[in-house]
């Protein structure tokens, strides 16, 4: 079936790209000076270092420029437009991962969910491996190679996703009678994968993996009584992590208290955050100009949408927010319309992802969430986020390519029947025709 430009895979991927190119522009407004000032350093650094080699000698203009060559000759120099060349790199090996997707069979992925959770397991272990592991910003969450890194939490959720749709949709009849005839081993790995990313720590992915299992699970048609216990236990579990380290703590202390003496330093960022926001106004100050930029740590990153904010103002912010809001839509429509219940479970879940990792970075720029390294999904600069969601999307269209095809197909052999209805985008918890086979 080719991508129509009236067809829900074409919708999502239109939607999806719109976002990516408004990320490419922010990330080159937030990072320019930033990588700048990194090849500054990078050459006051190689300058020092000739100096303790040659004290006798003062350092010529010649000297420094000479300094200057190795340095980039050996990658340690910085540009202006080194991240977003970074960033669009990354973009073209995500549509190049989303191309994939789209074109193979989502119901093969049924059959690999247990190797990508083992996959999963094994490189959120890798973390603590040393050689392996990268300790960046004070936290153990990168595994890399040379110049490479990646985040191993980004593709757990994706990897949680399809297993647990696989689970959900084998055993969804033990699961409305028993909880520990269903899906008690799976839950149990589940735990096991959150406690691997907590012990990095990394207590956002974690917290994200769980709220996504959780919601699968309602989908899946859990009895609520389990759900309750479930979600009991999560939220116990994370206030103890929290309470067990005094950093985290302190940060939820100033979250209520930012402009107190004693967690000004902590409050620092989502002060500056709200001081970007309200700065656009209506219009915003313009693409470059922003000015908290200059003060906001990780502007380009976790708190990318407060530079939005400012540059593109109420207006840009309100398209951005629709865009997000009509991604969801779409997604909830093709969970709605699967032809088959693992489909619905795939799509929901990726869904689900979308909108709790959009919400949660918001509400955080916001200043209604304690600051955390939430990645803003299709904006924020960062390749492993970056390739796992465009890797999602591709999924999403697979899925939705299977709708259209299988209501064309419907459509054909019920002419004289009702006609299939398509305006409806909520998902209902099970429907009967999945299982009337």
């Amino acid at each position: 079936m080719r991508l129509g430009i009236f067809t829900a895979p074409f919708r999502i991927f239109l939607i999806s790209l719109c976002l990516v190119s408004v990320g490419i522009v922010i990330v080159y407004s937030a990072s320019g000076h930033y990588a700048a000032k990194k090849e500054r350093d990078a050459v006051a650094r190689h300058a020092r270092a000739a100096a303790v080699k040659d004290t006798d000698e003062k350092i010529s203009t010649y000297t420094k420029q000479k300094i200057g060559e190795a340095a980039l000759e050996n990658n340690f120099v910085y540009h202006s437009s080194y991240y977003v060349t970074h960033q669009i790199m990354w973009v073209g090996m995500g549509l190049l991962l989303l191309f994939i997707c789209y074109k193979i069979d989502y119901a093969k992925l049924k059959d690999a969910g247990p190797w990508l959770i083992l996959i999963a397991f094994i490189l959120l272990a890798l973390v603590f491996a040393p050689g392996i592991g990268k300790r960046i910003n004070g936290h153990r969450r990168w595994i890399g190679y040379g110049g490479f890194t990646f985040q191993p939490s980004e593709f757990a959720k994706l990897a949680m996703i399809i297993f647990m749709a696989r689970v959900l949709t084998d055993h969804h009849k033990q699961i409305v009678v028993s909880f520990f005839k269903g899906t008690w081993w799976s839950l149990l790995l589940t735990g096991l994968c959150i406690g691997g990313m907590w012990a990095e720590p990394d207590i956002g992915a974690g917290a994200i993996t769980g709220a996504i299992v959780f919601l699968m699970l309602y989908i899946g048609g859990m009895p609520y009584r389990y759900l309750i216990g479930l979600g009991g236990c999560g939220l116990g579990a994370l206030g103890l992590f929290v309470l067990r380290f005094p950093d985290r703590m302190g940060r939820i202390l100033a979250f209520w208290h930012p402009t107190t003496e004693t967690y000004q330093d902590k409050g620092f960022q989502t002060l500056h955050s709200l001081i970007a926001i309200g700065s656009g106004g209506l219009w915003g100050v313009g693409i470059g100009s922003s000015t908290q930029k200059y003060t906001l740590t990780e502007q380009f990153s976790d708190f990318v949408f407060s530079i939005v904010s400012e540059e593109f103002g109420f207006v840009g912010v309100s398209i951005i927010i629709l865009l997000y809001f009509l991604l969801i839509v779409e997604g909830w429509r093709v969970a709605y319309r699967a032809p088959d219940f693992y489909a619905n479970l795939l799509a929901s879940g990726i869904t689900v992802m979308f909108g709790i990792c959009a919400g949660l970075n918001l509400a955080m720029v916001a200043g209604m969430l304690p600051p955390k390294g939430l990645a803003l999904p299709f904006i924020s600069y960062g390749g492993s986020n970056m390739l796992i969601t465009l890797a999602s999307v591709g999924i999403l269209m697979n899925v939705a390519k299977y709708v259209e095809r299988n209501e064309a197909m419907t459509a054909q052999k019920t002419l004289k029947t009702k006609p299939v209805k398509k305006n409806k985008w909520f998902v209902f918890r099970r429907k009967k025709k999945w299982f009337e086979a």
